[in-house]
Protein backbone atom coordinates (compact mmCIF):
# COMPACT_ATOMS: atom_id res chain seq x y z
CA UNK A 1 0.00 0.00 0.00
CA UNK A 2 1.24 3.55 -0.93
CA UNK A 3 1.10 6.27 1.68
CA UNK A 4 -0.91 9.39 0.07
CA UNK A 5 -1.79 12.81 1.32
CA UNK A 6 -4.48 11.43 2.94
CA UNK A 7 -3.28 9.49 5.70
CA UNK A 8 -1.29 12.63 6.79
CA UNK A 9 -4.36 14.52 7.19
CA UNK A 10 -6.22 11.47 9.08
CA UNK A 11 -3.43 11.57 11.19
CA UNK A 12 -4.22 15.12 11.75
CA UNK A 13 -7.55 14.77 12.07
CA UNK A 14 -6.77 12.09 14.83
CA UNK A 15 -4.94 13.59 16.87
CA UNK A 16 -7.00 16.73 17.26
CA UNK A 17 -10.03 14.35 18.05
CA UNK A 18 -10.77 14.46 21.82
CA UNK A 19 -11.80 10.42 21.69
CA UNK A 20 -8.81 9.52 20.64
CA UNK A 21 -7.41 10.93 23.80
CA UNK A 22 -3.95 11.61 22.07
CA UNK A 23 -1.39 13.33 24.00
CA UNK A 24 -0.42 15.96 21.71
CA UNK A 25 -3.97 17.32 21.90
CA UNK A 26 -3.04 20.62 23.18
CA UNK A 27 0.22 21.15 21.46
CA UNK A 28 -1.87 20.64 18.03
CA UNK A 29 -4.67 23.08 19.47
CA UNK A 30 -1.69 25.49 20.27
CA UNK A 31 -0.40 25.51 16.92
CA UNK A 32 -4.10 25.14 14.70
CA UNK A 33 -7.16 26.46 16.53
CA UNK A 34 -10.06 25.09 17.94
CA UNK A 35 -11.91 24.52 14.81
CA UNK A 36 -10.00 22.30 11.80
CA UNK A 37 -11.14 21.35 8.92
CA UNK A 38 -9.98 18.55 6.85
CA UNK A 39 -10.71 18.08 2.83
CA UNK A 40 -9.68 14.72 1.29
CA UNK A 41 -8.51 13.99 -1.79
CA UNK A 42 -12.14 12.84 -2.65
CA UNK A 43 -13.60 16.16 -2.04
CA UNK A 44 -14.90 15.48 1.14
CA UNK A 45 -14.41 17.71 4.25
CA UNK A 46 -14.66 16.38 8.16
CA UNK A 47 -14.24 19.41 10.59
CA UNK A 48 -12.83 19.13 14.64
CA UNK A 49 -14.48 21.36 16.80
CA UNK A 50 -12.47 21.95 20.29
CA UNK A 51 -14.00 25.33 20.27
CA UNK A 52 -17.17 24.24 22.21
CA UNK A 53 -19.33 25.59 19.35
CA UNK A 54 -17.78 29.53 19.39
CA UNK A 55 -16.36 29.68 16.42
CA UNK A 56 -18.01 29.58 12.83
CA UNK A 57 -14.76 30.11 10.76
CA UNK A 58 -11.99 27.33 10.58
CA UNK A 59 -9.16 28.38 12.28
CA UNK A 60 -6.73 26.60 10.20
CA UNK A 61 -7.89 24.77 6.91
CA UNK A 62 -5.83 21.41 5.69
CA UNK A 63 -6.31 20.22 1.60
CA UNK A 64 -5.18 17.15 0.05
CA UNK A 65 -3.35 18.83 -3.08
CA UNK A 66 -2.86 15.44 -4.80
CA UNK A 67 -2.06 11.90 -3.91
CA UNK A 68 1.21 13.09 -2.59
CA UNK A 69 0.94 16.50 -1.82
CA UNK A 70 -1.10 18.65 1.01
CA UNK A 71 -1.32 22.10 2.44
CA UNK A 72 -2.41 24.05 5.36
CA UNK A 73 -3.32 27.66 6.13
CA UNK A 74 -3.49 28.65 9.24
CA UNK A 75 -5.71 31.70 10.29
CA UNK A 76 -3.76 35.00 11.45
CA UNK A 77 -5.68 34.75 14.72
CA UNK A 78 -3.15 31.98 15.64
CA UNK A 79 -0.14 32.63 16.84
CA UNK A 80 2.23 31.54 14.58
CA UNK A 81 4.49 28.58 15.96
CA UNK A 82 7.85 28.47 15.50
CA UNK A 83 9.68 25.60 13.43
CA UNK A 84 6.06 24.75 11.89
CA UNK A 85 7.32 23.18 8.84
CA UNK A 86 9.78 20.61 10.43
CA UNK A 87 7.40 19.50 12.91
CA UNK A 88 4.41 18.97 10.70
CA UNK A 89 5.82 17.69 7.78
CA UNK A 90 8.01 14.70 9.72
CA UNK A 91 4.71 12.94 11.14
CA UNK A 92 4.65 9.65 11.19
CA UNK A 93 1.34 8.94 9.22
CA UNK A 94 -1.23 6.72 10.58
CA UNK A 95 -3.24 3.49 7.71
CA UNK A 96 -6.42 5.52 6.88
CA UNK A 97 -7.52 2.85 4.48
CA UNK A 98 -8.16 0.42 7.96
CA UNK A 99 -8.36 3.30 11.15
CA UNK A 100 -11.16 5.08 9.54
CA UNK A 101 -13.29 1.94 9.50
CA UNK A 102 -13.23 2.24 13.96
CA UNK A 103 -14.76 4.88 15.24
CA UNK A 104 -12.10 7.31 17.59
CA UNK A 105 -13.39 6.50 20.89
CA UNK A 106 -12.87 2.78 19.99
CA UNK A 107 -8.90 3.26 19.34
CA UNK A 108 -7.54 2.34 22.77
CA UNK A 109 -9.10 -0.69 22.29
CA UNK A 110 -8.36 -2.25 18.93
CA UNK A 111 -5.30 -4.93 18.35
CA UNK A 112 -3.71 -2.07 16.43
CA UNK A 113 -2.94 0.25 19.45
CA UNK A 114 -2.56 -2.76 22.20
CA UNK A 115 -0.50 -5.18 19.81
CA UNK A 116 -1.46 -8.01 22.30
CA UNK A 117 -4.06 -9.87 20.36
CA UNK A 118 -1.60 -12.14 18.21
CA UNK A 119 -2.30 -11.83 14.46
CA UNK A 120 -5.30 -10.60 12.86
CA UNK A 121 -6.30 -9.49 9.65
CA UNK A 122 -6.67 -6.22 8.16
CA UNK A 123 -9.21 -5.55 5.22
CA UNK A 124 -10.13 -2.63 2.86
CA UNK A 125 -11.95 -1.26 -0.19
CA UNK A 126 -9.63 -2.21 -3.27
CA UNK A 127 -11.41 0.10 -5.47
CA UNK A 128 -10.41 2.56 -3.52
CA UNK A 129 -7.22 2.47 -2.16
CA UNK A 130 -5.27 -0.04 -4.33
CA UNK A 131 -3.31 -2.89 -2.90
CA UNK A 132 -4.32 -6.72 -2.19
CA UNK A 133 -7.37 -5.40 0.01
CA UNK A 134 -6.32 -7.70 3.12
CA UNK A 135 -2.82 -7.65 5.27
CA UNK A 136 -1.93 -9.81 8.72
CA UNK A 137 -0.29 -7.16 11.54
CA UNK A 138 0.62 -8.27 14.96
CA UNK A 139 -0.18 -4.81 16.77
CA UNK A 140 0.41 -1.44 15.29
CA UNK A 141 1.90 -0.99 11.44
CA UNK A 142 2.50 2.20 9.32
CA UNK A 143 5.42 3.20 7.20
CA UNK A 144 8.78 2.51 9.41
CA UNK A 145 11.61 0.25 8.92
CA UNK A 146 10.70 -2.62 10.73
CA UNK A 147 7.54 -3.97 11.17
CA UNK A 148 5.95 -5.39 14.43
CA UNK A 149 5.61 -8.96 15.18
CA UNK A 150 3.86 -9.25 18.18
CA UNK A 151 4.10 -9.52 21.97
CA UNK A 152 4.79 -12.23 24.26
CA UNK A 153 3.76 -11.44 27.97
CA UNK A 154 5.24 -14.17 29.63
CA UNK A 155 8.73 -13.02 28.34
CA UNK A 156 7.54 -9.57 28.39
CA UNK A 157 9.03 -9.88 24.69
CA UNK A 158 8.03 -7.69 21.44
CA UNK A 159 9.76 -8.76 18.56
CA UNK A 160 10.33 -6.59 15.01
CA UNK A 161 11.82 -7.61 11.58
CA UNK A 162 13.18 -5.97 9.00
CA UNK A 163 10.92 -4.62 6.56
CA UNK A 164 12.59 -5.56 3.19
CA UNK A 165 10.02 -3.00 1.02
CA UNK A 166 10.94 0.00 3.46
CA UNK A 167 11.29 3.03 0.85
CA UNK A 168 15.04 3.83 2.14
CA UNK A 169 16.48 0.14 2.58
CA UNK A 170 19.10 0.21 -0.49
CA UNK A 171 20.18 3.94 0.40
CA UNK A 172 20.46 2.84 4.35
CA UNK A 173 22.59 -0.16 3.24
CA UNK A 174 25.24 1.06 1.16
CA UNK A 175 25.79 3.42 3.69
CA UNK A 176 26.40 0.76 6.50
CA UNK A 177 23.57 1.27 8.29
CA UNK A 178 20.24 -0.41 8.94
CA UNK A 179 21.96 -3.87 9.10
CA UNK A 180 19.99 -5.53 12.06
CA UNK A 181 16.96 -8.05 10.60
CA UNK A 182 15.59 -9.03 14.08
CA UNK A 183 15.13 -6.80 17.45
CA UNK A 184 14.13 -8.21 20.56
CA UNK A 185 12.72 -6.05 22.99
CA UNK A 186 12.41 -7.00 26.59
CA UNK A 187 10.37 -4.67 29.05
CA UNK A 188 12.89 -4.18 32.14
CA UNK A 189 11.34 -1.52 33.95
CA UNK A 190 14.50 -0.95 36.70
CA UNK A 191 17.73 0.64 35.36
CA UNK A 192 19.35 -1.61 38.18
CA UNK A 193 17.72 -4.76 36.62
CA UNK A 194 18.68 -3.93 33.31
CA UNK A 195 22.42 -3.72 34.14
CA UNK A 196 22.26 -6.51 35.87
CA UNK A 197 20.95 -8.38 32.52
CA UNK A 198 23.78 -7.13 30.34
CA UNK A 199 26.16 -8.25 32.54
CA UNK A 200 24.66 -11.76 32.18
CA UNK A 201 24.10 -11.49 28.39
CA UNK A 202 20.89 -11.30 28.57
CA UNK A 203 20.54 -8.01 26.72
CA UNK A 204 23.15 -6.58 24.44
CA UNK A 205 21.44 -2.83 24.07
CA UNK A 206 19.98 0.09 26.20
CA UNK A 207 17.08 2.28 25.50
CA UNK A 208 18.42 5.92 26.43
CA UNK A 209 15.02 5.89 28.85
CA UNK A 210 16.92 4.54 31.53
CA UNK A 211 19.29 7.85 31.51
CA UNK A 212 22.61 6.46 32.06
CA UNK A 213 24.99 9.26 32.31
CA UNK A 214 26.16 8.54 35.81
CA UNK A 215 26.37 4.48 35.16
CA UNK A 216 28.86 5.20 31.97
CA UNK A 217 31.99 4.13 33.74
CA UNK A 218 30.44 0.46 35.13
CA UNK A 219 28.84 0.35 31.53
CA UNK A 220 32.29 0.53 29.87
CA UNK A 221 34.09 -1.80 32.51
CA UNK A 222 31.31 -4.04 31.23
CA UNK A 223 32.63 -4.00 28.17
CA UNK A 224 30.00 -1.80 26.42
CA UNK A 225 29.92 0.72 23.41
CA UNK A 226 28.82 4.13 25.33
CA UNK A 227 27.50 6.63 23.15
CA UNK A 228 26.56 10.09 23.95
CA UNK A 229 24.31 12.12 21.73
CA UNK A 230 21.28 14.41 22.43
CA UNK A 231 18.08 12.56 23.42
CA UNK A 232 14.82 13.17 22.38
CA UNK A 233 13.51 14.89 25.64
CA UNK A 234 13.42 18.48 27.26
CA UNK A 235 12.33 19.77 30.24
CA UNK A 236 10.58 23.15 30.11
CA UNK A 237 7.63 25.15 32.16
CA UNK A 238 4.88 27.32 31.09
CA UNK A 239 2.90 30.31 32.18
CA UNK A 240 -0.27 31.28 32.04
CA UNK A 241 -0.73 34.64 29.88
CA UNK A 242 -3.59 35.25 32.07
CA UNK A 243 -1.60 35.52 35.19
CA UNK A 244 -2.05 39.46 36.51
CA UNK A 245 2.21 39.73 36.81
CA UNK A 246 3.59 37.59 34.43
CA UNK A 247 0.99 37.27 31.54
CA UNK A 248 -0.92 40.27 31.61
CA UNK A 249 0.83 42.52 33.63
CA UNK A 250 -2.05 44.44 34.77
CA UNK A 251 -1.18 43.55 38.57
CA UNK A 252 2.69 44.97 38.05
CA UNK A 253 3.37 48.37 39.56
CA UNK A 254 3.83 49.65 36.32
CA UNK A 255 0.81 48.05 34.72
CA UNK A 256 -1.35 49.26 37.89
CA UNK A 257 0.00 52.41 37.19
CA UNK A 258 -0.58 53.08 33.15
CA UNK A 259 -2.36 49.96 31.56
CA UNK A 260 -0.65 50.72 28.11
CA UNK A 261 2.66 49.62 29.34
CA UNK A 262 1.19 46.33 31.02
CA UNK A 263 2.21 43.79 28.72
CA UNK A 264 6.01 44.94 28.95
CA UNK A 265 6.14 44.91 32.38
CA UNK A 266 4.78 41.29 32.12
CA UNK A 267 7.43 40.56 29.90
CA UNK A 268 10.34 41.68 32.23
CA UNK A 269 8.92 39.97 34.64
CA UNK A 270 9.16 36.71 32.28
CA UNK A 271 12.67 37.80 31.62
CA UNK A 272 13.53 37.95 35.16
CA UNK A 273 12.19 34.57 35.77
CA UNK A 274 14.43 32.98 32.99
CA UNK A 275 17.45 34.87 34.43
CA UNK A 276 16.88 33.02 37.60
CA UNK A 277 17.00 29.43 36.10
CA UNK A 278 19.92 27.98 36.46
CA UNK A 279 19.99 25.75 33.49
CA UNK A 280 23.90 24.86 33.98
CA UNK A 281 23.49 24.02 37.41
CA UNK A 282 20.11 21.76 36.37
CA UNK A 283 22.10 19.84 33.51
CA UNK A 284 25.56 19.42 36.03
CA UNK A 285 23.80 18.00 39.01
CA UNK A 286 20.15 16.82 38.28
CA UNK A 287 20.94 15.63 34.78
CA UNK A 288 24.56 14.56 36.02
CA UNK A 289 25.73 16.22 33.01
CA UNK A 290 23.73 14.30 30.31
CA UNK A 291 22.05 17.18 28.76
CA UNK A 292 23.10 21.11 27.68
CA UNK A 293 21.25 24.33 28.51
CA UNK A 294 18.54 24.63 25.18
CA UNK A 295 16.72 27.59 23.32
CA UNK A 296 13.98 25.11 22.41
CA UNK A 297 12.06 22.83 23.08
CA UNK A 298 13.12 20.75 19.89
CA UNK A 299 16.89 21.43 20.11
CA UNK A 300 17.05 17.99 21.31
CA UNK A 301 15.90 16.79 17.69
CA UNK A 302 19.06 18.31 15.92
CA UNK A 303 20.43 21.77 14.79
CA UNK A 304 17.68 21.93 12.18
CA UNK A 305 15.56 22.77 14.95
CA UNK A 306 17.45 25.59 16.31
CA UNK A 307 18.41 29.09 15.57
CA UNK A 308 22.42 28.84 16.65
CA UNK A 309 22.42 32.92 16.92
CA UNK A 310 20.19 32.55 20.14
CA UNK A 311 22.17 31.19 23.10
CA UNK A 312 20.17 30.54 26.64
CA UNK A 313 19.94 32.72 29.02
CA UNK A 314 22.74 33.15 32.06
CA UNK A 315 22.08 32.45 35.71
CA UNK A 316 22.24 36.36 36.76
CA UNK A 317 19.89 37.60 39.52
CA UNK A 318 21.13 40.89 38.89
CA UNK A 319 19.73 40.91 35.86
CA UNK A 320 16.65 39.42 36.90
CA UNK A 321 16.50 42.04 39.44
CA UNK A 322 16.87 44.79 36.90
CA UNK A 323 14.36 43.09 34.52
CA UNK A 324 11.59 43.56 37.85
CA UNK A 325 12.85 47.06 38.65
CA UNK A 326 12.17 48.07 34.51
CA UNK A 327 8.41 46.04 35.63
CA UNK A 328 8.34 48.86 38.72
CA UNK A 329 9.09 46.54 41.78
CA UNK A 330 11.55 47.70 44.19
CA UNK A 331 14.19 45.51 44.19
CA UNK A 332 17.71 47.75 44.97
CA UNK A 333 18.45 48.37 41.20
CA UNK A 334 17.19 51.85 41.04
CA UNK A 335 16.81 53.33 37.73
CA UNK A 336 18.02 56.92 39.98
CA UNK A 337 21.77 57.11 39.46
CA UNK A 338 22.77 60.35 41.63
CA UNK A 339 25.86 62.38 41.11
CA UNK A 340 27.97 61.95 44.24
CA UNK A 341 27.80 64.98 46.35
CA UNK A 342 31.49 67.32 45.94
CA UNK A 343 33.29 67.65 48.93
CA UNK A 344 34.11 70.60 50.90
CA UNK A 345 29.89 71.73 50.66
CA UNK A 346 29.39 74.82 53.50
CA UNK A 347 26.82 74.72 55.69
CA UNK A 348 23.72 76.95 55.24
CA UNK A 349 24.30 77.73 51.63
CA UNK A 350 22.32 75.44 48.96
CA UNK A 351 23.61 72.63 47.26
CA UNK A 352 23.42 70.84 43.93
CA UNK A 353 21.22 67.87 44.18
CA UNK A 354 20.89 66.31 41.13
CA UNK A 355 21.16 62.43 39.14
CA UNK A 356 19.47 60.99 35.98
CA UNK A 357 16.56 58.53 35.85
CA UNK A 358 16.94 56.05 32.93
CA UNK A 359 15.63 52.53 32.18
CA UNK A 360 17.98 50.25 34.04
CA UNK A 361 18.28 47.71 31.15
CA UNK A 362 18.20 49.91 27.80
CA UNK A 363 19.39 53.33 29.09
CA UNK A 364 16.82 55.26 27.96
CA UNK A 365 16.34 58.70 29.44
CA UNK A 366 12.74 59.55 31.21
CA UNK A 367 12.15 62.92 30.41
CA UNK A 368 9.88 65.48 31.86
CA UNK A 369 9.03 63.62 35.08
CA UNK A 370 8.55 65.24 38.68
CA UNK A 371 11.16 64.16 41.06
CA UNK A 372 11.34 64.76 45.14
CA UNK A 373 14.05 65.68 46.81
CA UNK A 374 13.68 64.37 50.49
CA UNK A 375 16.28 65.22 53.21
CA UNK A 376 17.01 63.79 56.49
CA UNK A 377 19.13 64.39 59.81
CA UNK A 378 18.75 60.75 61.09
CA UNK A 379 18.05 58.73 58.01
CA UNK A 380 14.98 57.18 59.58
CA UNK A 381 12.62 60.50 59.72
CA UNK A 382 12.37 61.98 56.10
CA UNK A 383 11.25 65.86 54.75
CA UNK A 384 10.25 66.85 51.80
CA UNK A 385 11.94 70.14 50.41
CA UNK A 386 9.80 72.54 48.29
CA UNK A 387 11.78 71.79 45.37
CA UNK A 388 10.80 69.67 43.01
CA UNK A 389 12.71 69.34 39.16
CA UNK A 390 11.82 68.01 36.36
CA UNK A 391 13.66 65.10 34.29
CA UNK A 392 15.06 67.03 31.38
CA UNK A 393 15.20 65.18 28.18
CA UNK A 394 18.62 63.65 29.40
CA UNK A 395 16.62 62.51 32.04
CA UNK A 396 18.64 64.53 34.32
CA UNK A 397 17.14 66.67 37.57
CA UNK A 398 19.10 69.38 39.25
CA UNK A 399 17.70 70.81 42.70
CA UNK A 400 19.80 73.59 44.92
CA UNK A 401 18.87 72.81 48.39
CA UNK A 402 19.74 74.33 51.80
CA UNK A 403 20.95 71.63 53.89
CA UNK A 404 20.02 72.31 57.46
CA UNK A 405 22.26 69.56 59.53
CA UNK A 406 26.20 68.81 59.38
CA UNK A 407 25.10 65.69 58.55
CA UNK A 408 22.53 65.65 56.42
CA UNK A 409 20.97 62.37 54.46
CA UNK A 410 19.45 62.99 51.14
CA UNK A 411 17.61 61.02 48.26
CA UNK A 412 15.90 61.62 45.24
CA UNK A 413 12.09 59.84 44.68
CA UNK A 414 10.67 59.80 41.36
CA UNK A 415 6.90 60.36 41.46
CA UNK A 416 5.86 58.98 38.08
CA UNK A 417 4.54 62.09 36.95
CA UNK A 418 4.44 63.48 33.20
CA UNK A 419 3.80 66.67 32.80
CA UNK A 420 4.53 66.94 28.69
CA UNK A 421 6.90 69.93 27.32
CA UNK A 422 5.45 72.56 26.42
CA UNK A 423 1.80 71.49 28.16
CA UNK A 424 1.73 73.84 31.06
CA UNK A 425 4.05 77.32 30.40
CA UNK A 426 4.35 78.04 34.03
CA UNK A 427 5.33 75.07 35.28
CA UNK A 428 8.92 74.68 34.78
CA UNK A 429 12.01 73.22 37.12
CA UNK A 430 11.41 73.73 40.46
CA UNK A 431 7.91 74.48 40.26
CA UNK A 432 5.85 72.36 43.00
CA UNK A 433 3.42 69.78 40.81
CA UNK A 434 0.79 69.59 43.70
CA UNK A 435 -1.78 71.53 42.80
CA UNK A 436 -2.20 69.80 38.94
CA UNK A 437 -2.03 66.29 40.74
CA UNK A 438 -5.40 67.50 42.76
CA UNK A 439 -6.72 69.32 39.58
CA UNK A 440 -6.16 65.56 37.71
CA UNK A 441 -3.91 67.48 34.68
CA UNK A 442 -1.30 65.53 35.19
CA UNK A 443 -1.17 61.49 34.97
CA UNK A 444 1.32 59.37 37.03
CA UNK A 445 2.63 56.64 34.27
CA UNK A 446 5.21 54.82 36.18
CA UNK A 447 5.36 53.82 39.95
CA UNK A 448 7.00 55.89 42.18
CA UNK A 449 10.87 55.01 42.81
CA UNK A 450 13.40 55.90 45.21
CA UNK A 451 16.94 56.56 44.43
CA UNK A 452 19.43 55.17 47.12
CA UNK A 453 20.03 57.03 50.27
CA UNK A 454 23.17 60.39 49.65
CA UNK A 455 25.11 61.45 53.17
CA UNK A 456 26.07 64.83 52.82
CA UNK A 457 28.49 66.06 55.30
CA UNK A 458 28.81 70.08 55.76
CA UNK A 459 31.33 72.50 56.85
CA UNK A 460 31.06 75.95 58.66
CA UNK A 461 33.38 78.42 56.82
CA UNK A 462 34.90 78.98 60.31
CA UNK A 463 35.94 75.66 60.27
CA UNK A 464 37.68 75.63 57.47
CA UNK A 465 39.44 78.90 58.69
CA UNK A 466 40.76 78.13 61.44
CA UNK A 467 41.68 74.88 60.13
CA UNK A 468 43.94 77.17 57.75
CA UNK A 469 45.18 79.74 60.91
CA UNK A 470 46.46 76.32 62.31
CA UNK A 471 48.95 76.01 59.59
CA UNK A 472 49.50 78.78 57.29
CA UNK A 473 47.89 81.64 58.00
CA UNK A 474 47.95 84.40 60.96
CA UNK A 475 45.44 85.41 63.31
CA UNK A 476 45.19 89.21 61.94
CA UNK A 477 44.50 87.59 58.44
CA UNK A 478 42.29 84.97 59.84
CA UNK A 479 40.09 87.48 61.56
CA UNK A 480 39.61 90.10 58.76
CA UNK A 481 38.73 86.94 56.61
CA UNK A 482 36.24 85.97 59.02
CA UNK A 483 34.39 89.07 59.45
CA UNK A 484 34.28 89.32 55.37
CA UNK A 485 32.81 85.95 55.33
CA UNK A 486 30.42 86.63 57.87
CA UNK A 487 28.87 89.57 56.18
CA UNK A 488 28.72 87.46 52.97
CA UNK A 489 27.13 85.06 54.63
CA UNK A 490 24.11 87.26 55.76
CA UNK A 491 24.02 88.74 52.06
CA UNK A 492 23.55 85.28 51.02
CA UNK A 493 20.87 84.55 53.29
CA UNK A 494 18.74 87.74 52.40
CA UNK A 495 18.83 86.70 48.24
CA UNK A 496 16.12 84.58 47.15
CA UNK A 497 17.09 80.82 45.70
CA UNK A 498 17.87 82.05 41.94
CA UNK A 499 21.15 83.47 43.43
CA UNK A 500 22.43 80.54 45.10
CA UNK A 501 25.21 79.48 43.00
CA UNK A 502 26.77 82.59 42.04
CA UNK A 503 26.71 83.30 45.44
CA UNK A 504 28.51 79.80 45.69
CA UNK A 505 31.07 81.44 43.08
CA UNK A 506 32.04 84.28 45.55
CA UNK A 507 32.74 82.07 48.37
CA UNK A 508 34.79 80.07 46.30
CA UNK A 509 36.24 82.72 44.88
CA UNK A 510 37.44 83.92 48.36
CA UNK A 511 38.63 80.78 49.22
CA UNK A 512 41.24 80.63 46.28
CA UNK A 513 42.05 84.33 47.88
CA UNK A 514 42.67 83.25 50.62
CA UNK A 515 45.05 80.35 49.07
CA UNK A 516 46.64 83.08 47.22
CA UNK A 517 47.27 85.24 50.14
CA UNK A 518 49.19 81.96 52.13
CA UNK A 519 51.37 81.37 49.15
CA UNK A 520 52.15 84.80 49.00
CA UNK A 521 53.24 85.66 52.38
CA UNK A 522 55.13 82.04 52.01
CA UNK A 523 53.66 81.00 55.39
Amino acid sequence: MEVTADDYLFTEQAIMTPEVASVGLSDKIGRFGSLVSFTYLDGSTKVVDNSGGTLTTPTTVFKAINKYTYEFDVAPSVPLYAFMNLTETTIAPLPKHYLEQIPFAQWNQDPFATGLKGAYTVTWDKAKYGGTGSYTAYGPFGTGPYVYMGFDPVKRLAKLVKFQQYWDKDRLEKLGYYTVDTYNVVTITEKDAAIAAYRTGEINAFDVNYMLASDQDVLTSLGANVFSKPEVGWQEFGFNLNHPVFGTGLGTPVGEADSSQAAEAARHVRQAISYLVPRDLIVKQLLVGSGEAGTTCLKAFGAAYEDPSITPDPYDPNLARAELAAAGYQTGVSPIIPVPPTPDLIYGQAVPIEGTFMNPLTNEAYANYVVKILVSKDNITWTETSFAPITDANGMYHAMVILDWPTTYVKAVFTGYYIPAGQFPGVNPGTYYDDLVKAGEIKQLLPPLEGPVQTYTLRTMKSILDELSATVATKDDVSALSTQVTSLTNSVNALTSYLYASIAVAIISLIVAVLALMRKRGT
